[in-house]
């Protein structure tokens, strides 16, 4: 019965949302494969390889944020963000992992993420672990997934768009 004083606080600014999209938006039907195949390529933002109307994971808040340079290291990803706007906010950092020279394999996959509150100007330190079992790929040779030695680009951002995302490569 409060679902118009919900809606009527975000619209006002009252309350500042941080929600992220969990499926793409396509641009329209044309940016989809026929439906007649199962193949994956240009089917979620995994495999997608034109830029949709909404990436997935996108998200709309009254504040800004900005994201430094990530770091990798004994299987934990850090990130500084900080809240550039003038109001609190939460936003929900996203850490995506694409195996390079993996041609057959993902743009990219989501392998882990972290909410985190801000206030007006305030940084914080974001942390997310990158577990062996989050790195495993597919192995075409053993038909099984697995750590597959390597570069991998470790990206962090607030959605799987490529131009808002920070990327670090690191060999495993």
């Amino acid at each position: 019965q409060e679902g118009g004083t919900a809606v009527a606080e975000v619209l006002c600014g009252d309350f500042n949302p941080c929600g992220k999209l969990p499926v793409t938006f396509y641009c329209d039907d044309a940016q989809l494969p026929p439906f007649d195949e199962y193949r994956m390529e240009g089917r979620t933002y995994r495999y997608l390889r034109e830029a949709p109307l909404f990436p997935f994971g996108h998200g709309q808040s009254y504040t800004t944020y900005k994201y430094g340079k990530p770091r990798y290291a004994d299987g934990i990803v850090t990130v500084e963000v900080r809240n550039t706007g003038k109001v609190a906010g939460t936003e929900i950092v996203q850490l995506y992992l694409r195996r390079r020279g993996d041609e057959k394999g993902p743009n990219k996959t989501l392998r882990g993420y972290e909410r985190v509150t801000l206030a007006p100007g305030e940084k914080r330190t974001v942390s997310i672990p990158l577990s062996d079992k989050l790195l495993e790929t597919w192995d075409e040779e053993s038909g099984r997934m697995r750590v597959q030695p390597g570069r991998y680009d470790v990206m962090v951002g607030p959605s799987s768009c490529d131009n808002e995302l920070k990327t670090i490569c690191v060999t495993i």
